[in-house]
């Protein structure tokens, strides 16, 4: 799994925010109908029909998503989704419903598909028996393309015109918030009269040698800040940072792995190499 793909994530579109929010609630309502009880008849055909709208929903902002963004979710959903399934199943209720009523953060991307993975995988035990032999004997399938055949002919079932706008409305608001938040972060840290700034001397740019990926916060287009554990390499020097914040600036097209331009960083516990 590419973790650094989520750094890519674009987060600050409020129109994929949009069809994700939109994509778990059909989700979770194809979920909710596939465990219904009473008219079973009934109940498949709504669980089908709202799980084809998720599909849907999951294609269209798939199209505004570069490769490795949607590949990363994937990922996740496949590996972690699936661990999510089978707590579920020992505790004997789903863990993803509540995660998918809730409206996903907008760079909480990770977390999302933990859910979705989940609900998807719950699907596939409805529709598709035996999908895990095909999942084990095949590390080229995902989970929504093993879902997709076995909705493929189900009506889609629609969200009315107000709760598309609502939804509309709340991803511009979460987006806004993001924005401010991650300005808000980068000017406290910045304004510190303690903070460590390192920059490069010559040509050459510092190098991230090691990283939390569960800990990183994207704050721009260059910066980001991990809060856990970041290790740096530079001419003629290494250095790890442990239970601290540490400022990033790209020096590159990617904002870690292109290299750094400078580091700056707050308390913590470090240890060097010469």
């Amino acid at each position: 799994m590419d973790e650094s793909a989520a750094l890519g994530y674009p987060v600050e579109d409020a129109d994929v925010l949009t069809l994700r929010r939109l994509e778990a609630e059909a989700l979770r309502r194809a979920v909710l109908a596939a465990f219904e009880t009473g008219s079973d008849s009934g109940a498949r055909k709504t669980s089908a029909g709202w799980a084809a709208t998720a599909l849907t929903l999951r294609r269209e902002r798939r199209q505004i998503l570069v490769d490795a963004a949607a590949q990363y979710e994937r990922d996740v959903e496949r590996c972690e989704g699936l661990a999510y399934y089978v707590e579920g199943r020992v505790a004997g209720r789903p863990r993803c419903l509540g995660a998918l009523a809730e409206p996903v953060r907008p760079d909480d991307i990770r977390r999302a598909a933990y859910a979705t993975g989940e609900a998807i995988a719950l699907l596939l035990d409805r529709f598709t028996p035996g999908w895990q032999a095909r999942l084990e004997t095949d590390d080229t399938s995902y989970l929504d393309d093993l879902l997709q055949p076995a909705v493929a002919d189900a009506t889609r079932r629609d969200f009315s015109a107000g709760h598309r706008a609502t939804a509309v409305a709340r991803a511009r608001e979460a987006v806004a918030a993001l924005r401010e938040e991650r300005r808000s972060r980068r000017q406290a840290l910045l304004a510190r009269n303690d903070k460590v700034v390192l920059t490069t001397t010559g040509h050459k740019p510092l190098r991230v040698l090691g990283l939390d990926p569960m800990n990183l916060h994207r704050l721009g287009s260059r910066d980001v800040l991990p809060t856990r554990y970041l290790k740096l390499g530079g001419e003629g020097f290494v250095l790890e940072l442990f239970d601290c914040q540490a400022l990033t600036e790209g020096a590159g097209d990617h904002p870690l792995f292109d290299g750094l331009r400078r580091v700056t960083f707050i308390g913590g516990d470090g240890a060097g190499a010469p």
